[in-house]
C-alpha cells in the first residue's frame, strides 16, 4: 500500500492517493499520519481543481478534506477562495 501510495504522491496524483488512503483506512496499515496525508491529498486535489476553474469539484474535494480534518486551514481558505472564483465567474458571464 504504501508503496502505491509513495508512486501517487510522486506523480501528484491525488484523486488516486485518496482513494488508496480510503481503502488502507479499513485496514491494520492505517494510521494517523495516514490521515494527515488523505487531508493533504484532498486539499491538493481540490487546490488543482481550483487552479484549473473546476469550482464545483475544487468545493467537494475541499469539503471532503474537511470530514477528513474539521479544522483544517487550509480547506476553509480554499472553500472561500472557491466562493470568491464562483461569483468572479458569474460576472464574467453578466
Amino acid at each position: 500500500m504504501r508503496d502505491r501510495l509513495d508512486a501517487a504522491w510522486v506523480k501528484g496524483d491525488w484523486e488516486a492517493a485518496d482513494t488508496i488512503l480510503f481503502e488502507a483506512k479499513a485496514g491494520p496499515e492505517w494510521t494517523e499520519d495516514l490521515a494527515v496525508k488523505r487531508y493533504a491529498a484532498n486539499v491538493n486535489q481540490a487546490t488543482a481543481e481550483l487552479k484549473a476553474g473546476r469550482f464545483s469539484s475544487a468545493e467537494k474535494w475541499f469539503n471532503s478534506a474537511l470530514r477528513i480534518n474539521a479544522n483544517g486551514g487550509e480547506a476553509k481558505l480554499g472553500l472561500q477562495q472557491v466562493e470568491q472564483g464562483m461569483r468572479e465567474q458569474v460576472r464574467r458571464e453578466a
